[in-house]
C-alpha cells in the first residue's frame, strides 16, 4: 500500500513539475528567440539604410 501512495506521489509531483517546467521553458526559450529576431532585424535595418545613405 505505501508502495501504490509513493508512485501516486511520484507521479502527481513529475505531473505538476512537468506542467509548471514546459511553459517557463518555452517562455524563455520564446522570448530569447524574439530578442534575438529582433535584434537582428533592427541591426539589418540600420544596415540598409547605411547602405542606402551611402549610394
Amino acid at each position: 500500500m505505501p508502495r501504490v501512495i509513493a508512485i501516486k506521489v511520484v507521479k502527481k509531483f513529475y505531473l505538476t513539475q512537468k506542467f509548471v517546467f514546459w511553459p517557463c521553458y518555452f517562455l524563455l526559450y520564446g522570448f530569447e528567440k524574439c530578442f534575438f529576431t529582433h535584434f537582428l532585424l533592427n541591426s539589418y535595418k540600420k544596415f540598409t539604410q547605411k547602405e542606402l545613405s551611402m549610394l
